[in-house]
C-alpha cells in the first residue's frame, strides 16, 4: 500500500510542474468517454502538431515561428486548441497556458452526424443532354 501512497504523491507533484519547460498536454476522448487515437491537435499561436496515442494522450512542447521554425519552447499565454479527427466535429476552446506543465481536462469529441440529403445529388432531377455531351457512357469503345 505505501508503494501505490508513494506514486500517487509523486504522480501529483508531476502534475503540478513546478518548473521545467513550458508544455500542454491532455487526451481526447469521445462522448462515450473512450480515447480517440491519431486525433489532430493544434493550437493557435502554432505550436508543434501532435496526434494523440492510442490511449488518447497527446503532449505539445515547442513553438513554431512564422517561417515554420520550432522555438525553443512554448511561451505561457492564451491559447486556442483545435482538434480534429475525421468523423468528429472539430472542437476549439480557449485555455490559459501557465509556465511548466499544463494538464488540460479530458477534450471531449462529438460525433458528426451526416445529414445524407446534403450529400447526395438529387435523384428527381433529370440531367438534360445535349449532343456531344461526353459525360454519358459510350459502350463498345
Amino acid at each position: 500500500m505505501k508503494r501505490a501512497s508513494l506514486w500517487v504523491l509523486w504522480g501529483s507533484v508531476a502534475l503540478l510542474g513546478c518548473g521545467g519547460p513550458t508544455q500542454i498536454q491532455g487526451q481526447v476522448i469521445n462522448e462515450k468517454g473512450i480515447a480517440v487515437e491519431r486525433a489532430e491537435v493544434q493550437t493557435e499561436p502554432e505550436t508543434d502538431l501532435a496526434l494523440s496515442n492510442q490511449k488518447g494522450y497527446f503532449i505539445l512542447r515547442q513553438r513554431i515561428d512564422s517561417l515554420n521554425n520550432k522555438e525553443s519552447a512554448i511561451t505561457p499565454g492564451i491559447y486556442t486548441i483545435k482538434v480534429i479527427k475525421e468523423g468528429y466535429q472539430t472542437l476549439k476552446l480557449e485555455v490559459e497556458i501557465k509556465s511548466g506543465h499544463n494538464l488540460l481536462k479530458p477534450l471531449t469529441l462529438k460525433e458528426k452526424v451526416l445529414n445524407i440529403g446534403d450529400a447526395a445529388p438529387d435523384a428527381t432531377k433529370d440531367k438534360e443532354y445535349t449532343p456531344g455531351d461526353t459525360s454519358t457512357p459510350h459502350i463498345g469503345l
